[in-house]
C-alpha cells in the first residue's frame, strides 16, 4: 500500500477516537496504514504502536534530505515522502508529500504562508513553503530546516516502532 495523505477517518473536532490529532499523530497513522495494510482503529492500537509519535519522526531525521530553496519556481518533491521541519535536531512540525507540489497534514496553521487549520487536516502547495534562507524556512514562527524522507525509510521507522498489526 502506498503511503497517503487524506483527512483522518473518525477524525471529531481537534482530536481521533480521544488523541488529539497532532502533526506527528497524523504522519504515524498514515505510515502504520501503508506498511501494514490496515489502519489503527482505537485509541489503545494507536498507542501500543506509537507511545512516543514524535521519537518516531525524530529517528527518521537522520535519514533525510534537507531542502535546499529552489532557484525558481517551487519545490519539486517526492511523491509519498515525510517532510519533516527541523530545529536543533527536532522534528517540530511533519507532514506528507501528496505528490511533487502538494503536501497534506494535520496542524499546519503557521508552517506555510496559507493558512492551515489548527488540529486539523489540510493542503498546501510547495510554493507555500516559507523559505527565509538557501536551507532555511520560517516553521511557525522559529528558523528550521526542511528534510524530505523517502517513503520506504519513513515506513520502516513505523515498522520499527509498530512492530504487528494489533489483533
Amino acid at each position: 500500500m502506498t503511503l497517503t495523505c487524506a483527512a483522518l477517518p473518525g477524525a471529531v473536532g481537534q482530536r481521533w477516537n480521544q488523541i488529539p490529532t497532532t502533526c506527528h499523530m497524523a504522519t504515524c497513522y498514515r505510515l502504520y496504514e501503508a506498511e501494514f495494510g490496515t489502519p489503527l482503529t482505537t485509541m489503545n492500537a494507536y498507542l501500543d504502536a506509537f507511545p512516543n509519535p514524535t521519537g518516531v519522526i525524530a529517528s527518521m531525521i537522520p535519514h533525510g534530505q534537507r531542502l535546499t530553496r529552489p532557484g525558481h519556481g517551487a519545490a519539486q518533491l517526492r511523491p509519498h515522502s515525510v517532510l519533516i521541519f527541523v530545529r536543533n535536531e527536532q522534528a517540530l512540525h511533519s507532514c506528507i508529500a501528496i505528490n511533487a507540489t502538494t503536501i497534506g497534514g494535520y496542524n499546519q496553521t503557521g508552517w506555510f504562508t496559507s493558512a492551515g487549520v489548527d488540529h486539523g487536516y489540510s493542503t498546501h502547495q510547495t510554493a507555500d513553503i516559507d523559505w527565509t534562507g538557501p536551507h532555511s524556512v520560517d516553521g511557525n514562527g522559529y528558523a528550521a530546516e526542511l528534510y524530505q524522507v523517502d517513503e520506504m525509510v519513513a515506513r520502516a521507522a513505523a515498522r520499527a516502532s509498530g512492530q504487528r498489526v494489533p489483533t
